[in-house]
């Protein structure tokens, strides 16, 4: 769950969240804690849970409510690296191989970006199209 201050708020949101939650009060449990620059927040509840209870707690109480903002985070399909590719090759034919070889419907993988290219070698990087289920 990302967290971040609203724009009438000064300071962190790890100071604001620590205040007023107390996670062994109200049973609850984080797998991590990552904090950002822009002074926001990203909690790892251990499931789904845990989640809609810090949801909650914040929404009830007036300080959290007012001064912190929640954010979805997106969802990322899975990524492939791919070594060793002649440098001829082009991302289609790097797809379409790709696809070939483990058995995924057509057009379900999308070449991201070149990671290194060194003489005649190059590494790609494939994501899960977001059209296919």
């Amino acid at each position: 769950m990302l967290l971040f201050p609203k724009e009438n708020v000064k300071g962190h949101v790890v100071k604001l969240v620590e205040e007023n939650i107390q996670p062994t009060k109200e049973a609850m449990a984080f797998e991590a804690v990552r904090s950002f620059r822009s002074k926001g927040i990203a909690r790892d509840c251990p499931d789904d849970k845990g989640a809609q209870r810090l949801l909650q707690l914040i929404q009830t109480n007036e300080k959290l409510a007012g001064g912190i903002e929640r954010k979805k985070t997106p969802i990322r399909f899975p990524r492939c690296i791919v070594y060793d590719i002649p440098k001829g090759m082009e991302d289609i034919e790097v797809s379409e191989a790709l696809e070939l070889a483990t058995g995924v419907p057509k057009g379900s993988l999308k070449p991201c970006f070149r990671i290194k290219e060194s003489r005649n070698i190059v590494i790609w990087c494939s994501q899960r199209n977001r059209n296919t289920s």
